[in-house]
């Protein structure tokens, strides 16, 4: 089974703790402190706030578009995901041992035949693209082509639930991103676990972008380069980091979840390709249903599209 290290509160010192509580509270403290970071530059909760019109979507679009050309050198099997976790793959064997296992963004299925075959997992795929689905071999497994902000699935379901760069990583709209990694949530069972791989990244490599845009709001300048497209996608993707972030710490707060985080920065498993990912074991203590994710998702679109704000 994979090492689990919880965590809620921020700051907690890790002085004399295991690798596995170390990694998981610094990188909570990590995300938090660029939570905090991305809410100040984009105004949350100011009349100057930034929010998202049509043209934002185009151009995170864009920018999602150049980034999905180099993804194919990630692998989706059970070897990358151990390198995200920082684990084994023996101890992701052992996590997905005969579960009820649900593959989001499961593309041509790598990943949920290793399952099968390694750890005898029920693997049910999904992914809205239908020549990938068509194109998975499976002897027990159901196959679904649909999206992941919808999921055809009762609450609970699964024991386990997987996104390996799935759509909480390649969803556009920022509420859209948050439905997702909810909806992800849902139909986990209580007591079962969901994994997102990642949620959070390249963190650090943002920083000189947001350092960048304190210079220039602290001279009360606002540059050419802030309105360029690549800045305004930038944006977008902050403010879907600060929706999911503040929602997990909501959720973890009030008792729903228990989350594990897991670090990694450097080369993936099968491309020197620098990697620098934040993924979650998120462990279900109370079942999150439908009702529940209508009051976050309300709250977060009033994050993103207040009619009262502007871009900025």
């Amino acid at each position: 089974m994979l090492d689990r290290a919880p965590v809620i509160d921020r700051g907690v010192s890790v002085q004399g703790a295991s690798p596995v509580r170390v990694d998981s509270q610094t990188s909570w403290d990590m995300i938090l402190a660029h939570r905090d970071m991305v809410a100040d530059q984009l105004g949350i909760g100011t009349s100057n706030q930034f929010t998202v019109d049509e043209y934002a979507l185009q151009c995170r679009s864009a920018s999602l578009a150049a980034s999905m050309g180099a993804a194919h050198i990630t692998s989706r099997g059970i070897h990358q995901v151990a390198v995200n976790l920082h684990s084994t793959v023996s101890k992701v064997e052992g996590e997905f041992k005969k579960a009820k296992v649900l593959d989001i963004g499961c593309g041509e299925g790598k990943l949920g035949n290793e399952l099968e075959r390694k750890a005898r997992a029920n693997v049910t795929y999904l992914d809205k693209d239908e020549d990938s689905v068509n194109a998975i071999q499976t002897r027990r497994g159901a196959k679904y082509v649909e999206d992941a902000i919808r999921l055809p699935f009762k609450d609970g379901e699964f024991t386990k639930t997987i996104g390996l760069y799935a759509a909480h990583v390649w969803t556009v709209d920022p509420v859209d991103s948050l439905v997702a990694l909810l909806e992800q949530l849902r139909v986990t069972s209580q007591g079962g676990t969901a994994l997102t791989i990642p949620l959070f990244n390249n963190i650090l490599m943002r920083q000189d972008v947001l350092a960048h845009r304190d210079l220039a709001r602290w001279r009360g300048l606002e540059t050419e380069e802030d309105q360029e497209p690549s800045a305004i996608a930038q944006k977008v993707w902050d403010l879907r980091d600060y929706l999911v972030a503040t929602t997990l710490n909501l959720l973890a707060e009030e008792g729903y979840i228990d989350m594990t985080w897991a670090s990694f920065i450097g080369n993936g498993a099968t491309a020197k390709r620098q990697l620098e990912t934040y993924s979650g074991i998120l462990d279900i203590k109370k079942p999150i249903d439908k009702d529940l994710i209508s009051d976050l998702t309300s709250g977060a679109e009033e994050a993103v599209y207040s009619a009262d704000a502007s871009n900025k």
